[in-house]
């Protein structure tokens, strides 16, 4: 579901492709890694080298320029009387991933889909990381995934602001699992090829702060002692993305809103560890040309400098609503604004001019007149204050 604004805005130039746009901003670029990794299975015997080398990575990277996914594998002999599989393998996402002619097996990582290796030294991820953290991001992501605890039920919406006209781009959203811990259960195991009892790598230290590779001299690193990082636990709707979240073609500050079919979380899933990845797909290339993650029910944006609005808290009661529905939020000052009810096509069904007082706000929305399905309930007032919430009309 989508909708699309328009504003009038200083027009800069960007390169890219070959082609050049019309730009009203630069986006804050995020660079998408995608890990693959491989549990319990002897194939993937070289994964403690890649479990280390990306917490390294990530301990000492800015968070901030980078969201991650472990994409878990599942193949490998019974060489030792273990069973082989990866307890955590993923098959609509590990299975694409690993056909990419950028992937050599496991352990290596694939940044934005546009570049990857093995990991063959510490340094490898990190150069290629500095290579092409300064892309262009083509849009300001929005992500809200909103999880209720009773259903389990998640329902996650993105926002993308478009600095420039861009054509077969798509959404898609990969869910992941951190610190993922099931001692004593089949399939989360690691085995180690870093038998340090043997010889078989003296001179490669094998150490996470979570697990010490070198401390284990059996091939078989036990489940009690993994905590497997960031694990792809669901992409959705598919690794290429979804063709229907995005216009075909967007303008430049053109704004557009898309709602993913609702998601139910495993019981066995730690939704208090879970985060919602939104990737932004060049349909063309296949590449991630952005993306920006959030905890459950912590929505982020990646907007930042002047362009960016405090998104001021609020809530609608009740929603879904059949008949009327209630805008409550704070505002500082007295002042007027306008409220707009914008439909999934981002037509504006619904305008007026308010006026507010400081302190709480209570707004009377008549939504009888409205068809069942999805809007966004928009206030626009002075710098300090805008509010965008997603309502629900629900059947008569």
């Amino acid at each position: 579901m989508k909708h699309v604004l328009f504003s009038l805005l200083a027009l800069g130039m960007v390169f890219h492709a070959d082609v050049c746009h019309a730009q009203s901003f630069t986006p804050t670029k995020r660079v998408m890694v995608e890990d693959h990794t491989i549990g319990q299975a002897w194939s993937g015997w070289w994964s403690p080298r890649g479990i280390v080398f990306l917490d390294q990575f990530m301990t000492e990277t800015p968070a901030m320029g980078y969201e991650v996914a472990c994409i878990h594998g599942n193949a490998g002999a019974n060489m030792f009387g273990y069973n082989n599989f990866d307890a955590m393998y993923l098959a609509e996402y590990s299975d694409p991933a690993l056909s990419s002619p950028l992937t050599g097996g496991w352990p290596s990582f694939i940044l934005d889909r546009k570049d990857g290796a093995s990991y063959e030294t510490e340094t490898v991820l990190p150069i290629k990381y500095g290579n092409i953290s300064e892309d262009f991001g083509y849009a300001n992501l929005t992500i809200s995934p909103v999880f209720d605890a009773a259903s389990r039920d998640l329902t996650v919406t993105v926002d993308a602001h478009f600095a420039v006209e861009a054509d077969d781009f798509r959404l898609a959203v990969v869910l992941t699992e951190d610190s993922v811990h099931k001692p004593g259960v089949e399939g989360y195991g690691q085995t180690n090829a870093y038998n340090y009892c043997n010889g078989d790598a003296p001179d490669v230290p094998m150490a996470t702060p979570t697990v010490n590779f070198n401390a284990f001299c059996g091939p078989i690193v036990p489940s009690s002692f993994m905590h497997f990082r960031h694990v792809a636990r669901a992409i959705v709707p598919s690794y290429e993305g979804d063709t229907e979240s995005l216009p075909s073609s967007v303008e430049a500050d053109g704004q557009y809103t898309y709602t993913f079919p609702t998601q139910t979380i495993p019981d066995d899933f730690d939704e208090t560890k879970m985060r919602a990845i939104a990737l932004l797909i060049d349909g063309a290339t296949g590449e991630v040309v952005n993306c920006l993650g959030a905890d459950f029910n912590e929505p982020q944006t990646s907007a930042v400098g002047p362009l960016a609005f405090a998104n001021v808290p609020a809530k609608l009661f009740p929603n879904p609503a059949a008949q009327t529905t209630v805008l409550e939020f704070n505002c500082h000052r007295a002042q007027l604004a306008s409220l707009d009810i914008l439909d999934a096509l981002g037509k504006i069904v619904t305008q007026r001019t308010i006026a507010l007082n400081p302190g709480t706000n209570k707004i009377d929305l008549d939504v009888s007149s409205l068809e069942q399905g999805t809007y966004m309930v928009q206030v626009q007032g002075d710098a300090e204050l805008h509010i965008s919430e997603r309502l629900l009309v629900s059947e008569r």
